[in-house]
């Protein structure tokens, strides 16, 4: 087996890379060669460059949710199936959790080692020509990614910045017409979420626990208003006590699932994609179903 690791020297971690790697990856005779990014488009290129080589098995990444996203769009834009390993080395590290990977380099690493993985399918998002992994956000969910610090993101996750914002009653709502495969929903909305993962925090949180990143399916939440009911709802989809879907288009909190979804809003609503701005709505969103092969633990 031939190995290609991604490396982002800037993730948050500070532990000695190369020679846990090395050690780990020598001991279980797999040759490896390191691509060491030093601008935010190089964890992508690699990722393309490693992804079209008949010498490499398998692609490793180590870094962030943000270097993690870069290399899985890098393997799509060019239709690679290669397997993807991640090796965990920011501070917020979602996607690894979600998937069950340590986020001690040295096990992560040892999942490399034959017969110490099995694969794992993992849906993506695609959406203005780029793909995700954890979620696209409209609306207040955006404007809160762009004013909240990395530590805040980092060390309290989505939900409690935005529980924050909700109770100073900051957001406006807006005006969405929402197209989730054959149904059209209308809603007065300050915010709306479209999920691949619903880890949000480092903490174990979790947007909600019906969330499936191998379903083939888009998990959409819309978040009506900054009230106690919302923050109720919320709360309960945390916890894992949402019950039956509502049907009244005016619960507080809306679940819904598709393939595809089309997003319009009066006025037009800011975007975030996994974290970083993308613009303003319309919106055309669609999940790719089995998207990546992943290496996680066996159980």
């Amino acid at each position: 087996m031939r190995a290609y690791l991604i490396i982002n020297p800037a993730s948050g971690a500070d532990e000695p890379v190369l020679s846990v790697v090395n050690r780990e990856l020598a001991e279980a005779g797999i040759e490896w060669e390191p691509g060491i990014t030093q601008r935010d488009e190089d964890a992508y290129r690699f990722a393309q460059e490693a992804g079209s080589r008949d010498d490499i098995d398998v692609i490793a990444v180590y870094g962030g949710d943000g270097t993690v996203t870069a290399v899985a769009s890098g393997l799509l834009t060019i239709g690679s199936k290669k397997p993807l390993a991640i090796l965990p080395g920011g501070t917020g590290n979602c996607i690894a959790q979600e998937l069950g990977i340590p986020v001690d380099l040295e096990a992560a690493t040892a999942l490399l080692r034959p017969g110490a993985h099995r694969m794992r399918s993992l849906d993506a998002i695609a959406m203005k020509g780029r793909h995700f992994l954890l979620r696209v956000g409209v609306g207040a969910d955006a404007e809160m990614i762009r004013a909240a610090t990395r530590e805040q993101k980092d060390q309290l996750g989505w939900l409690a910045y935005f529980f924050g914002a909700l109770n100073q009653r900051r957001a406006e709502p807006a005006r969405y017409e929402i197209r989730l495969d054959d149904e059209v929903l209308e809603a007065e909305a300050i915010a709306c979420l479209v999920a691949n993962i619903g880890r949000i925090g480092r903490a174990g949180i979790r947007l909600s626990q019906e969330i499936d990143p191998s379903d083939g399916k888009l998990d959409l939440m819309i978040i009506r208003n900054g009230d106690w009911s919302t923050i109720a709802a919320l709360g309960a989809s945390v916890l894992g006590l949402e019950g039956e879907e509502p049907a009244d288009p005016d619960a507080p909190l809306l679940h819904r699932q598709a393939e595809r979804v089309s997003i319009l809003c009066d006025p037009q609503q800011p975007v975030h994609g996994d974290g970083d701005p993308h613009g303003e709505t319309p919106l055309e969103i669609e999940v790719l179903a089995n998207a990546l092969e992943l290496c996680v633990p066996l159980e």
